[in-house]
């Protein structure tokens, strides 16, 4: 798993080396308005209890000089 700061989170296939579909965008984080919702951090992989993998993410970052002021909304993901 991926991220950019267009907020994709995205999955990589490596067993399938050489396939067209190696990699594929899971997620789009953003606001309830539509803003895109950059992650610049490593997702978390854990088990879910019910079965299954769970993919954990926040959003936000402060690598810019406009990071200091913004006051767009930020969220923590769990995607079963």
């Amino acid at each position: 798993y991926g991220a950019d700061l267009a907020g994709n989170m995205w999955k990589f296939d490596v067993a399938e080396v050489g396939s067209a579909s190696l990699a594929y965008r899971l997620y789009q984080a953003q606001t309830t308005t539509g803003a895109l919702q950059s992650i610049t951090t490593a997702p978390e992989v854990t088990v879910h209890p019910l079965g299954g993998l769970m993919v954990i993410f926040g959003t936000g970052k402060y690598l810019e000089v406009t990071d200091k002021t913004t006051t767009q909304t930020q969220d923590l993901y769990g995607i079963w």
